[in-house]
């Protein structure tokens, strides 16, 4: 047999206070992903007509104003009114071959990982229109990222080197992060694909591998 509390009135009003505040805490921890998920709602705006052959990544100029696509399968690199998604214009139509990334340097010219001519290629912007003006080989083997360092250094996700390399403004290959066979482990990568670059550190996207590294630009002496 359980035991028979006899509890007084000022005791029975404390136990239902502590029921009333366990249930409001209940709700408010349940509630808060709901709450949450209300923040995040979505809203459906527009979509380009479907004039794209397997469009890779995408940048925004720098002053917003157009948005560049490298447009895979027709070759080109393509500009987008950046709110309507109207197609306004074209890059490289002849000159590139697969293209799979974009990103502007800090003069603002636009660098393209020109995969399927094994190289990358740097455009300067001219209106909706641009004129190549430099194209790096530096044994570049289907190469599918590219990113631009704040001090101008280019950097290439040579993907199928299996390494990563890095570019001088100039042109000369300054650095070069990779055995240029596959593998794994410190300065050894499998199929590198994206590139992201903030400060002196840099993200690589060590894609055969399935796993994300960092390393860090050492200045020259």
């Amino acid at each position: 047999m359980w035991p028979i509390l006899k509890l007084k009135g000022s005791q029975l009003k404390l136990i239902s206070q502590c029921f009333r505040l366990f249930a409001l805490l209940l709700l408010h921890t349940f509630s808060i992903p709901e709450a949450v998920a209300a923040a995040l709602q979505h809203e459906w705006i527009a979509a380009s007509p479907e004039v794209y052959a397997e469009p890779h990544d995408l940048v925004l100029s720098p002053d917003g104003k157009h948005l560049y696509v490298a447009d895979n399968g027709n070759d080109r690199v393509a500009v987008l009114d950046p709110m309507t998604l109207a197609l306004l214009g074209e890059l490289g139509k002849g000159e590139l071959s697969q293209p799979h990334d974009v990103a502007f340097d800090p003069l603002g010219r636009l660098l393209m990982a020109d995969t399927g001519n094994d190289r990358s290629a740097i455009y300067r912007i001219e209106g909706l229109k641009g004129r190549l003006v430099g194209a790096l080989k530096q044994g570049l083997r289907r190469p599918e990222g590219v990113a631009a360092h704040p001090d101008g250094r280019m950097v290439v996700a040579d993907k199928y080197s299996h390494r990563i390399q890095v570019i001088a403004p100039g042109g000369p290959l300054r650095q070069v992060i990779g055995e240029g066979k596959a593998g794994k482990g410190p300065g050894r990568f499998d199929r590198p694909e994206g590139v992201a670059i903030r400060g002196q550190d840099i993200w690589f996207s060590d894609t055969y591998n399935d796993r994300i590294v960092r390393y860090r630009l050492v200045n020259e002496k």
